[in-house]
């Protein structure tokens, strides 16, 4: 028997049985805490892709009882415009609310033109997906701090003009550099919306 006809007719099975179980079954299967997602890779669980019932059936829970946290490295921002793609793309289709998303707030290198861009992102509400910084409690204080208030800063600046956010943001910049000269680099003037990187996986990969 071939590893097609054997999934098939475990779906077949599985489909056989009463929709309450199913339900059992698919929240046994596709909920975790929380769901990872990264650049290199994001692939729906099998149990979605194996056919339009499962799919309809199991879809709305994989996506509206799981939360999902995106690793970003080095402060690159694509991965958190590709997801949130495929958010509005599985919320249209499972008619489904938000999907529940953040992004993970571990340590990563430091990169002025990547965090510039993000932040450039989040202040034109390109990016909707919050990312918590790390608490300067835990180390590394006046980088942190430092971060934390550029952060903000971009949350609540859709209503300043140009030339006084790239002011701030030059001020800010420089208290980050001298709490690590790591984050030195140029002011630039990107457009929000375009990606820096190409991202391996799109949202037509699984569907």
């Amino acid at each position: 028997m071939s590893y097609q006809q054997h999934e098939s007719e475990q779906t077949s099975r599985l489909l056989d049985l009463p929709g309450e179980l199913r339900n059992r079954i698919y929240r046994e299967a596709l909920l975790e805490d929380p769901v990872t997602v990264t650049a290199s890779s994001f692939i729906e669980p099998g149990i979605i892709r194996a056919c339009k019932q499962t799919r309809s059936e199991a879809g709305p829970i994989f996506y509206a009882e799981n939360e999902f946290e995106i690793e970003v490295r080095a402060y690159n921002s694509d991965v958190i415009i590709q997801w949130q793609k495929v958010g509005e793309k599985v919320e249209h289709e499972f008619k489904v609310g938000e999907v529940r998303s953040r992004v993970a707030s571990g340590q990563q290198t430091p990169h002025w033109a990547n965090f510039e861009q993000w932040l450039h992102r989040v202040r034109a509400k390109v990016i909707t997906v919050r990312w918590e910084p790390p608490s300067p409690e835990d180390g590394g204080g006046a980088e942190r701090r430092c971060l934390r208030n550029l952060y903000r800063f971009a949350e609540l600046a859709s209503h300043l003009g140009d030339s006084e956010y790239w002011s701030v943001l030059s001020d800010c910049q420089l208290c980050l550099k001298i709490a690590n000269p790591l984050w030195a680099g140029d002011i630039s003037m990107q457009n929000p919306g375009a990606c820096s990187s190409e991202i391996i996986w799109t949202p037509a990969d699984f569907y």
